[in-house]
């Protein structure tokens, strides 16, 4: 067996920073979607409390330095982790023996091992309940054949309807190097051809990445960075203690600038008869009649089927589907619910579909951020946390001071931003224009 699973440890590392990069990109494009870019500091090189740098500051920490800090942390384990799943994945895979090995049902020898792998013994299994299938050669005859690691002969795996789900017969049809293989549902009448082709050259690489490097070495931290990430993360927790403290004490009571949470708090969370009624109103106005809802499908996702009949004869189905999706989609912008990306099916008048509820917390943030970045959600200007209220003097307070000349002298009182607040992850720099050419400048020079 040639193949192994466990790899490199710079491969897993390189695959970790990845994902990190990906995440610390996509929030760091929300906050300035929300905020704009990183403000300035003073003239000074200070930022003070009451300044954009101060919002800035705070809501990059949570959505992004937090998420890169977290991510630093977890790193080692789960690099380990994954090393040592491969690892066992390797071994299990090396001291694999089958039930038993079968014989030629040609010549009768005995068959021999030429290669083991896992596989799914049915579609739509998770990755940790992959079986081991051997494949066996006659050296006599040139036969072949696979078996389960039980002993059950392998079978190819039937094919299903990608309309109704019913088991179909596939019939291969294989011209030089193109392999076509096409099906006709029996129960649904739903007709599939699609097409291989053997010998093709193989798929370019992927471009790589030209920022990668750059945003490997601001969002994926190493120590010195994270020790400095797990102090600023504690001053934030006394600065939430000390709000709380202000505040009246008990959890929740201190205000964070969280513009995530703020939307996602603002969305309205409909139950399914007050979305039934709310959509059957504005089907109405469209002359859309009979809006029903089905039963609540529960699973990785919370759906429920609808339908209803286009009541306007002169309505194409094109311009049915569409108007019914732009009525849906305006009507739920606010809302829990959202129309699902299978679309709006449309047969002879009657229309029918799929909405998908967001229950949880997280379910809400992750719907707020995908509106966020595709531009539909309109820019949030998020407030700071309030001030604690200075306690009462209990003296009264000091008589202004006053100047050799004997002329009072004003006190300027001037917040500072603590260093522990100010931004972690260097920001990108502008790329230089690129410079002109001697082609270009000659001809501005005749010009």
């Amino acid at each position: 067996m040639s193949f192994t699973y466990l790899d490199d440890r710079l491969a897993y590392e390189e695959r970790y920073d990845k994902t990190t990069v990906a995440i610390c990109r996509d929030r760091e494009e929300m906050v300035h979607k929300f905020l704009g870019e990183r403000p300035p500091l003073n003239s000074q090189g200070e930022a003070e409390a009451d300044s954009g740098y101060y919002q800035y500051s705070l809501m990059y920490f949570h959505l992004v330095e937090e998420v890169a800090g977290e991510r630093w942390q977890e790193r080692e384990e789960t690099i380990r982790n994954w090393m040592a799943g491969d690892e066992a994945k390797d071994l299990r895979l090396a001291n694999a023996t089958p039930a038993t090995v079968p014989y030629c049902r040609s010549c009768g020898e005995d068959m021999q091992i030429t290669h083991r792998s896992y596989l799914h013994r049915e579609r739509g299994k998770k990755a940790d309940e992959e079986d081991i299938l051997f494949m066996f050669d006659c050296k006599s005859c040139n036969k072949r054949m696979a078996s389960w690691q039980d002993g059950t002969e392998w079978k190819p795996p039937q094919a299903r309807c990608e309309s109704c789900g019913r088991p179909v017969d596939e019939i291969d049809k294989r011209r030089g190097n193109v392999l076509t293989t096409s099906y006709t549902c029996e129960g649904c009448g739903h007709s599939h051809k699609s097409t291989m082709q053997f010998g093709a050259s193989v798929k370019a690489a992927p471009a790589p990445d030209p920022g990668f490097k750059l945003d490997r070495r601001r969002f994926c931290f190493d120590a010195a960075t994270g020790q400095k990430f797990l102090a600023r993360k504690a001053h934030m927790e006394r600065i939430r203690e000390a709000l709380e403290k202000a505040s009246g004490g008990g959890a929740g009571s201190a205000q964070t600038i969280d513009p995530v949470a703020d939307a996602a708090a603002a969305i309205s969370r409909l139950k399914v008869a007050q979305v039934a009624d709310l959509l059957a109103k504005a089907a109405a106005k469209a002359r859309y009649t009979e809006f029903k809802l089905g039963e609540l499908q529960v699973g990785p996702e919370l759906a429920i089927p609808f339908s209803c009949l286009d009541n306007q004869p002169e309505r194409g189905d094109y311009d049915s589907r569409t108007r019914l999706k732009k009525l849906i989609t305006t009507a739920l912008a606010d809302t829990n619910w959202r129309l699902m990306s299978d679309g709006i099916h449309h047969r002879l008048g009657y229309l029918s579909g799929r909405l998908r509820a967001y229950e949880s917390e997280e379910d809400l943030r992750k719907l707020v951020e995908k509106q966020v970045k595709a531009g539909t959600r309109k820019k949030h200007v998020a407030q700071p946390a309030p001030a604690p209220e200075p306690p009462a003097p209990s003296e009264p307070p000091p008589a202004p001071k006053r100047t050799r000349r004997g002329k009072p002298r004003a006190i300027r009182v001037r917040g500072i931003l603590h260093q522990d607040l100010h931004i972690l992850i260097p920001p990108r720099e502008s790329k230089p224009a690129a410079p002109k050419t001697r082609n270009r400048q000659k001809k501005k020079s005749q010009g």
